[in-house]
């Protein structure tokens, strides 16, 4: 992902100075920047949709846990809150 952002600038950068050669009667570099750009757009959405849905499954799982706990310190207390109490 970072040589394709690497490359994306630089074409970006050689498409101020010049066009560059003729391709599908087309030019080449701004294919390049296109065809990269595009790429681009498509993958970082879909890599940050399954990192929100990775910390949400932990985030669910810590919560899980610490009902877990809780249910745990309510249904059995220690001795010690009996003899204050």
């Amino acid at each position: 992902m970072c040589a394709g952002s690497e490359l994306f600038y630089t074409m970006f950068y050689l498409l101020y100075f010049t066009e560059g050669p003729l391709v599908l009667c087309t030019d080449l570099f701004r294919i390049l920047v296109h065809s990269l750009h595009a790429h681009r757009h498509l993958q970082v959405p879909y890599l940050q949709s399954y990192k929100g849905i990775l910390q949400w499954e932990n985030l669910s799982g810590l919560d899980i846990q610490e009902r877990q706990q809780l249910k745990e310190k309510f249904k059995n207390p220690t001795s010690s809150s009996l003899e204050n109490g």
